[in-house]
């Protein structure tokens, strides 16, 4: 299988796993009491936008660790390039989102939450492919070490248990801020408290609270 086969392959699997994570999850969410719909929709949109980026960037960023376990000294090149590719704005379809919620009437921001979502990593594996195809680039001739680093990350099941573990922390922490409340507790537990950085910078910039030292939404690679 070619390199760029391998490529679509692996982003075609992850994505698909994102996807499915995302489905079985809204299933298990009950509708937050909102008084300030305007405002709700808002801040749904600027989660959605964060869990999209996490999760393009968690896709690229196994790739580039892949590789740097293979040789250390290709973390430069990859980096360099990397930054120097320019991505396609996420354009929304003509079509109207999905819709797999059945009780959407009682779940409005459940629904809003899965069909926009849903819609958004459609769009945003095309920018995953750019970024991989990219380090296709940077490799060189470990091109055959590529491809076979992608077929593993590809049959990995566990390859997007952190995109699931983003985006219940963004739904918590979501609600919390629609319904004007204190973010939620985070267990001591490292998988749970790397999130709980990103989630909490991004709960003080929706709340327009301040702060001295400077903060990151999401590093990319």
């Amino acid at each position: 299988m070619s390199p760029n086969a391998q490529i679509d392959r692996y982003v075609d699997a992850i994505f698909s796993r994102y996807q499915t994570i995302l489905r079985e999850y809204v299933a298990t969410l009950a509708q937050p009491a909102v008084t300030d719909v305007a405002r709700a929709c808002h801040c749904l949109e600027r989660m959605i936008e964060t869990v999209t980026a996490f999760a393009v960037g968690h896709a690229v960023g196994r790739v580039v660790e892949a590789m740097r376990r293979i040789d250390r000294d290709l973390e430069a090149p990859i980096a360099e390039v990397l930054t120097t590719v320019k991505l396609p704005a996420l354009t929304a379809n003509l079509l109207p989102p999905l819709r797999f919620v059945a009780d959407a009437s009682l779940r409005p921001l459940v629904d809003d939450l899965a069909g926009r979502l849903n819609e958004r990593l459609a769009l945003a594996a095309r920018q995953a492919r750019i970024l991989v195809r990219a380090i296709a680039t940077a490799v060189g001739a470990r091109r055959s070490e590529l491809a076979n680093a992608l077929h593993l990350l590809a049959i990995d099941p566990t390859a997007a248990f952190a995109f699931g573990d983003q985006l219940a922390l963004g739904w918590r922490f979501l609600v919390a801020v629609i319904t004007d409340t204190a973010d939620p507790a985070v267990p001591d537990e490292p998988r749970w408290q790397r999130g709980s950085a990103l989630w909490s910078a991004w709960s003080r910039r929706i709340r327009g609270i301040r702060t001295q030292e400077r903060e990151y939404i999401l590093r990319v690679a």
